[in-house]
């Protein structure tokens, strides 16, 4: 079976092949690649029937955003990324679903990157090509001249079977070694590939936290720093709660404030960009791989997250509650806190020293500090992994530290801990701009189960 290139818009096709654009779709969404993603599924099933319907003016981002995220019709698509992201997920879910075999006999959905209109792409058999019979050429008769001088020696006689002979033996050996190379090259191709799917398979210490989270039955959301959040609140020198911050009051509170027509329309100005900070995404996307089959772990921006995810959904959040509020969540079960703005902004508290730890830790140009907690969340039935530097360097330190077995099994071996029990760890880093050099548990904390 061949795939043919579709050429035709969906609206045109007849209502048979609707019907099997329908069944196909609805197999897609039933197959394990979809089943656990109810955004993936309410995204892909969106797309194909406004396909079906002829509605292509819809499949743009800025509408998608709106209606399938509650996204203001004229929302910013170049600082909100999530119809980008979901679409990606949705190409990844179909390439895996397709490239395992799965999918009928007639047709094939695709979702072309740049574009957020489906393609139906049908199978056509091959036609067999006719088998082309040869004549062979008749032979030529040597003359009787010749034949009367073909005059062969004992020597040449015995020679042609002992070349026969080594030609066979030089042939077979070669085909062994291309067996044995071919061999060779699958398994390590084939262990290169299962590596890659797998990375947790040889860190069997992060596979016991890690575990937690990619192969939860829950989906896993990266929640990365608001830096416009951050900037407003160090203008005010003060903090805001997450209710502020859900509700987008803290805009008019910071506008009240300052009521010069300049600062407003510079807090205004401020408070409309989603700045983001590319060190935490690349260490969630240093997450994600380690999701490579399941692809259960998504990445969110602060301001993009909800109530109801955070609900439902295991959580990982990058920034310390002052650059990503949904820490505030966990605020009150952590020992270790960084002072808010305005008040020697940086700073850990050790709310509770024990013998030979501070009270306070002060962080400088050379030296930072990271707290990494495993918690449950308030509901008990999901996780929470939260990591809250005080640079930027100090947060890549603690992703790495979460990362790195030999960083982690260091760790576990302090804790006497066969499992993996709930903690609180403060690490104190040396770092150079930009790069956290070494990092060292400065002081933990575990909770029971």
């Amino acid at each position: 079976m061949g795939i043919a290139p579709n050429h035709e818009k969906a609206a045109r096709l007849n209502p048979e092949r609707v019907a099997v654009v329908k069944a196909e779709l609805g197999s897609i969404l039933k197959s394990s690649y979809f089943s656990g993603s109810k955004r993936c599924q309410d995204f892909l099933e969106f797309i194909v029937h406004q396909a079906l319907d002829g509605n292509y003016e819809y499949l743009t981002e800025r509408f998608l955003g709106a209606e399938l995220f509650g996204r203001p019709i004229n929302y910013e698509t170049g600082t909100d990324s999530i119809v980008r992201v979901r679409a990606n997920d949705v190409r990844r879910r179909l390439a895996q679903y397709y490239g395992d075999g799965q999918g009928g006999s007639q047709i094939v959905i695709e979702l072309v990157s740049g574009s957020y209109a489906p393609e139906f792409h049908w199978r056509e058999p091959k036609t067999a090509e006719p088998a082309v019979a040869s004549t062979p050429e008749p032979a030529t008769r040597p003359d009787a001249s010749s034949e009367a001088s073909a005059e062969i020696s004992p020597e040449s006689a015995s020679a042609g079977p002992t070349r026969t002979r080594r030609f066979w033996i030089l042939a077979g050996l070669i085909a062994i070694a291309l067996v044995l190379g071919c061999g060779a090259g699958w398994f390590l191709r084939e262990r290169t590939l299962d590596r890659s799917l797998h990375p947790l398979q040889n860190a069997p210490t992060l596979n016991v936290l890690w575990s937690a989270f990619v192969d939860s039955p829950h989906e896993t959301d990266v929640v990365l720093s608001d830096v416009s959040f951050q900037l407003l609140e160090d203008i005010e020198k003060r903090p805001f709660t997450l209710n502020d911050y859900l509700n987008r009051s803290y805009i008019s509170q910071a506008q009240t404030k300052n009521g010069s027509p300049e600062m407003q329309f510079v807090l205004t100005l401020i408070a409309s960009k989603n700045f983001g900070n590319s060190s935490e995404f690349r260490l969630a996307q240093r997450m994600t791989s380690l999701d490579r089959v399941n692809n259960r772990i998504r990445i969110y921006n602060a301001r993009d997250y909800s109530s109801a995810l955070a609900n439902q959904d295991n959580m990982i959040l990058i920034g310390s509650q002052y650059t990503n509020p949904w820490q505030q969540l966990f605020e009150a079960q952590l020992n270790f806190k960084e002072n808010p703005p305005g008040v020697d902004p940086g700073t850990v508290i050790n709310r509770s020293p024990r013998a030979g730890e501070r009270s306070i830790y002060s962080p400088t140009d050379a030296v930072g500090y990271c707290v990494v907690a495993y918690l449950p969340n308030p509901d008990r039935e999901t996780k929470a992994l939260l990591i809250e530097g005080t640079s930027s360097e100090a947060t890549e330190a603690g992703g790495d530290f979460l990362l790195s077995e030999d960083k982690f099994s260091a760790f576990q071996k302090i804790l006497q801990s066969t499992g993996m029990p709930y903690f609180e760890v403060l690490l104190k880093t040396a770092q150079v701009r930009g790069t956290p050099i070494t990092a060292s548990v400065e002081a933990y904390r575990t909770y029971l189960r």
